[in-house]
């Protein structure tokens, strides 16, 4: 994208990778913010051309990136650009105390980590599963495991509040994080930067 406008949407060719065309391609077009949907692996990819590409370019002349949230990887090098990440989890240290010396556990866990990603689920989803196959009983099911959990009764103990819609998670906030483009590698590389609404981040 180039002030506001969009100059030109690109499709990753799997078996001969096109990086480097996408990367020259933003650096001939002075493109002001590069949006990646895809994996982790891809946009490592992706990175270290634009890297090369920029060579010898100011940071603060080069494009934002914003990733999807399939991108927030302990092994993904951002350096050399300002980097935005948008993730559906909040950090850890905004997990729900509620749960006790299970949430201390976690939190020591995760924070352990260099980059926790989707296994921060991993709890709950044990939680939600035990308790929607409990009311299923003999009947348990794809059908009955959805209306229960649409049910949108609190269960204790979660760290996250959930709200199932068509067998999706709507989450009533969306994280943006940020990576500062000086920095290598280091634990936690992306800070959480601002908070959305749902309606807000849908808007965008």
């Amino acid at each position: 994208m180039s002030q506001a406008n969009l100059i030109k949407t690109f499709e990753v060719d799997n078996d001969r990778p096109n990086f480097r065309d996408i990367a020259e391609f933003s650096r001939a077009q002075k493109s002001d913010l590069i949006i990646f949907c895809g994996y982790g692996t891809t946009a490592i990819n992706l990175l270290d051309g634009l890297r090369t590409a920029y060579n010898g370019i100011n940071i603060e002349r080069r494009p934002r990136i914003i990733l999807s949230d399939g991108c927030k990887l302990e092994e993904l090098n951002t350096s050399g650009f300002h980097c935005y990440l948008t993730f559906p989890a909040p950090p850890a240290s905004d997990l729900n105390d509620e749960t006790g010396k299970d949430s201390k556990i976690l939190k020591q866990l995760l924070d352990s980590i260099p980059e926790p990603s989707y296994e921060i689920y991993g709890y709950d989803a044990m939680l939600l599963l035990a308790e929607a196959t409990r009311r299923c009983g003999n009947s348990v099911g794809r059908t009955c495991l959805l209306d229960h959990l649409s049910a949108r009764e609190a269960l204790r103990g979660l760290l996250f509040e959930y709200y199932f819609f068509g067998g999706e998670n709507r989450n009533r906030w969306y994280y943006v994080y940020y990576s500062d483009p000086k920095i290598l590698n280091p634990k936690r590389r992306f800070k959480h930067f601002v908070t959305l609404t749902e309606k807000q981040f849908r808007r965008l």
